[in-house]
């Protein structure tokens, strides 16, 4: 696999954004609706 492959995989990403200290919360915010966000959050109490 090369790195083009790899860029659409949800892992790839986490680590991508981790790497620039952005973590899994700040990536759901950015591609998820406000109303799907606030169900995430709440979804992992």
């Amino acid at each position: 696999m090369g790195i083009e492959k790899c860029k659409g995989v949800l892992n790839f990403k986490r680590f991508v954004l981790e790497l620039n200290d952005s973590g899994m919360d700040e990536f759901m915010k950015n591609n998820l609706s406000q109303e799907d966000f606030q169900w995430w959050i709440g979804s992992k109490d």
